[in-house]
């Protein structure tokens, strides 16, 4: 069996680029080598001691040697030198030893293709042709090496789970350096000195705080495109490397600092308008928000569309806010160096050369917002070229973005909650159905009022088809949590094997129906053949003639187990407006035969012959009072 391909870039059959060889020499010193495999995501040590090196140790179950440790699964089998050895330790550290047939075949003790058999195969041929690559041995050493034994463990690794509870308070300090970062750092390159202490601080602490999470990333596991989870240091790296690593680096360069080292004046003026743009390249900053957003959202269950409607209205404010700082930005970087207030720019123009900071971005963040909403009032406008250049990338990301959220929060808003949407619909349709028809008006507040309280039966149809797609694992435990209690209530469905019950609830979830009966509404009539087992969800239902007050969570029909089930008591009525689950006698027949329910097809098949002898006797009974 070949092996599937590594996380990690490793191809299958392959070796990983990193091997750390260990002991030279020839089997006869007793020397050992050793190399690295990368297999699923996770690394391998691989060691191979020749026959003399260990054909006088005694292995764990050997007669007169250490004791196997519990769960050790020794097998000696003739012919090879050595046992086949398993062990699990506390570390969840993983040990094979293969002997000579194991290293020639890589397969284990049952015969099958060991999860190595294609590395092991590849070494074994790669050694037969020249042992110094590989094991440093020489070539004499072929037969001896053939029957060495090679350890396969798995080596330890240093990674991070970032889905536990504690690292919310992480995700928290970096969503706050996140939108520190997208709010201040365009407004300190617009708006404030560039040596500004206040600023300074800041850009400090948030450094620090992006630095020590572009070190954590190093260590934080990944899914590869096959599913698997790779813990790999090495393989982290590379992963990381070849995604976020580049835009990490970019964003925690401090150019800042650089104008520090310029003592030329004119030079150092020069360099700071420059660099004032290229601090906005710490806003790359902003994309690590995207990785918390979805840790948090499969954490906590946040809906998509909350999320999409609270995203665009973030993208909204940001794009007015950096459109802002980016219009005083224009009249900062055009006006003239030697002058103080803002000579031939929009600043100007508008009277603000003078005013305080406060003003300038008032006056800037209206600009944005008319230009955004396509609004325009056109009172602050562009004077020089600079400044017409800025305003229409304002109007371009302004207007398009306001045009894409328009439809897209229309299409959320539809979204939402489709089986509201859907019941709504309907019943528009039956107030036309009820008009066109000519109902009296008490029959159709009657109907209004049923109808008004059946939205229940509705959301079932939407998630019975959810349902359906999730895996069977999760499905079975779905079913477990909203229908073990009624199952095991039914005797003749609740079998003594817990985890086939366990299984039948989660068979027959998904063809569960949803009814709903109206205030004294007859559900069994007395002498109908009843086909559906029913489960009150919501409700009262009395059953006639005996007074019995059936409620929630609660059961009847059981005639429906019977190939022609009359029912024979005086029938059942609902008493309030009544919610229930049903069952189908096909729909339970489909389940039986379709999976390995033996032990419930038994109890069933019990309860049927029980139940088919008592409507006998009750049959029989009324036939003697006639």
């Amino acid at each position: 069996m070949r092996s599937a391909p590594g996380a990690g870039g490793v191809q299958a059959g392959s070796l990983a680029r990193k091997r750390s060889m260990q002991g030279a020499g020839s089997s006869g010193s007793g020397a050992s080598s050793k190399a690295i495999l990368a297999h699923s995501g996770k690394r391998y040590s691989v060691r191979v001691i020749p026959k003399k090196a260990h054909s006088g140790r005694k292995q764990p179950g050997d007669a007169g040697g250490v004791p196997a440790r519990p769960g050790d699964a020794v097998s000696d089998r003739s012919g090879t030198s050595g046992s086949l050895l398993r062990t699990k330790s506390l570390s969840k550290q993983s040990v094979t030893e293969l002997t000579a047939e194991d290293l020639a075949t890589g397969s284990d003790a049952s015969g099958e293709p060991g999860p190595f058999h294609q590395e092991i195969e590849d070494a074994r041929r790669q050694a037969e042709d020249t042992w110094s690559n590989y094991f440093r041995m020489r070539r004499k050493s072929v037969v001896d090496t053939r029957d060495a034994t090679v350890i396969i463990e798995e080596t330890r690794t240093c990674t991070i789970n970032t889905q536990a509870s504690r690292w919310r308070y992480w995700d928290m300090v970096l969503i706050v350096c996140v939108a520190v970062t997208a709010l201040f750092q365009p407004f300190e390159v617009a708006f404030l000195n560039f040596d500004d202490p206040f600023a300074s601080v800041v850009n400090r602490v948030i450094d620090v705080v992006f630095i020590l999470d572009t070190l954590i990333q190093f260590f934080v596991p990944y899914e590869d495109s096959e599913g698997n989870t790779v813990t790999d240091n090495c393989a982290i790296a590379q992963h990381y490397a070849r995604g976020w690593l580049p835009v990490d680096i970019i964003s925690i360069f401090p150019f800042d600092l650089l104008a520090s080292s310029n003592d030329d004046p004119l030079g150092k003026l020069s360099l700071l308008r420059a660099l004032r743009l290229l601090r906005l390249f710490k806003l790359l900053r902003i994309l690590r928000a995207s990785r918390i957003i979805n840790r948090w959202r499969n954490r906590f269950g946040i809906s998509n569309a909350a999320t999409s409607l609270v995203r665009f209205l973030v993208m909204f404010l940001l794009i007015m806010h950096w459109g802002a700082c980016l219009w005083f930005m224009a009249a900062t970087l055009s006006a003239d160096p030697d002058s103080t207030n803002f000579a031939g720019t929009w600043v100007e123009d508008a009277s603000l050369g003078t005013s305080t900071t406060a003003s300038k971005y008032m006056a800037s963040i209206y600009f944005a917002a008319s230009t955004s909403s396509t609004v325009g009032y056109g009172d602050i406008s562009a004077v020089n070229d600079t400044e017409r250049g800025v305003a229409l990338l304002v109007m371009l990301m302004g207007g398009g973005l306001y045009a894409f959220m328009v439809g897209s929060v229309q299409t959320i808003i539809a979204s939402i909650d489709e089986a509201r949407q859907q019941f709504d619909a309907d019943s528009d349709n039956l107030n036309l159905f009820m008009a066109s028809v000519s109902l009296p008006q008490a029959l159709r507040i009657d109907i209004r009022e049923f109808f008004d309280q059946t939205l229940q039966v509705h959301r079932e149809r939407y998630y019975r088809d959810i349902l359906r797609k999730l895996s069977p694992m999760l499905r079975k435990q779905v079913a477990a949590h909203c229908h073990m209690a009624w199952v095991t209530g039914v005797p003749f469905l609740a079998c003594k094997d817990q985890e086939e019950v366990t299984e039948f609830a989660a068979s027959i979830a998904v063809r569960m129906r949803s009814e709903a009966f109206a205030p004294f509404e007859i559900i069994l009539r007395p002498g109908h053949i009843n086909r559906r087992l029913f489960i009150i969800q919501r409700g009262l239902a009395v059953r006639r003639g005996g007074g019995r007050v059936i409620g929630a969570g609660h059961w009847f029909g059981e005639e429906m187990i019977l190939t022609r089930g009359r029912v024979l008591h005086e029938g059942i009525s609902s008493i309030t407006l009544t919610l229930c689950m049903t069952l189908h006698r096909d729909d339970l027949a489909a389940v039986l035969e379709s999976g390995h329910f033996e032990r419930t097809r038994r109890t069933l098949r019990r309860a049927v012959v029980r139940l088919a002898l008592r409507q006998e006797f009750v049959r029989c009974a009324r036939l003697a009072q006639l």
